[in-house]
């Protein structure tokens, strides 16, 4: 019985490679757009929260902190406080 409902939504991959090539974005432009402070202090909040779960996750994976980027050995420069990142790598988690 549980197949029965799994297999009602699965959906051929021609169909879905078609579905794909017919999509078409539709961004809206947001460059006039003015938040509230407390908004952008909450996206702030919630850039930092991402942050942490994403630091816990690598921990739990055994990475560690290291100058650079070592994927082989599982170290990174970003394993520190949110807000001792580099800007580009903030803007990676909002």
């Amino acid at each position: 019985r549980v197949m029965h409902r799994f297999y009602a939504f699965v959906v051929d991959m021609d169909e879905r490679e078609v579905q794909g090539h017919n999509y078409v974005p539709r961004c809206i432009d947001t460059t006039r757009v003015v938040l509230k402070p407390e908004v952008i202090a909450l996206g702030e909040m919630l850039a930092c929260n991402t942050h942490d779960v994403w630091a816990l996750s690598r921990m739990q994976q055994g990475w560690v902190w290291g100058p650079v980027l070592d994927d082989e050995n599982k170290r990174t420069p970003n394993l520190i406080p949110f807000e001792e990142l580099a800007e580009s790598e903030k803007d990676m988690d909002r």
